[in-house]
């Protein structure tokens, strides 16, 4: 999601879900918790 404030200023917000398949879940040292991952961001750009 992107929403432009001004001319030179924009801030920007994401979601992305990593759903572990059967590599992530058995490589080797892969983490013992095997459930998937939600990541979310937000950021502020500024022009000059």
């Amino acid at each position: 999601m992107r929403w432009d404030a001004r001319d030179n200023v924009c801030l920007e917000a994401g979601w992305n879900t990593l759903i572990k398949g059967t590599f992530a879940r058995i490589a080797p040292d892969a983490p013992t918790n095997r459930d998937n991952v939600n990541y979310f961001y937000v950021q502020k750009m500024v022009r000059f």
